[in-house]
């Protein structure tokens, strides 16, 4: 069940649809899938900001529930560290 998230994406890439993280292969299926070269990724764990780096993306990183500490984000090469989703907002333009 998806929620009514992928009424959201253009682009929805599962797990099962490339090689696990921190493997670019799933943000470059995507960058694909979009037609497009830059982006960003947010992710919340080392191995999305590695994915991210990887494909040539702004990877950024926003800590999870489960694991609030912002250090390894950081230490895994994340541009910049948000403390919550709704921070996204203000790097739009």
């Amino acid at each position: 069940n998806d929620a009514g998230w992928t009424d959201l994406f253009d682009v929805v890439v599962c797990m099962e649809d490339a090689a696990a993280k921190p493997d670019p292969a799933p943000v470059l299926r995507a960058l694909q899938e979009l037609d497009i070269e830059r982006a960003w990724m947010v992710g919340d764990t080392p191995d999305d900001i590695q994915s991210a780096r990887s494909a040539g993306v702004v990877p950024l990183g926003i800590p999870s529930p489960s694991e609030p500490s912002s250090h390894a984000l950081s230490n895994a090469g994340a541009a910049r560290v948000l403390a919550t989703l709704p921070q996204l907002l203000e790097l739009l333009p």
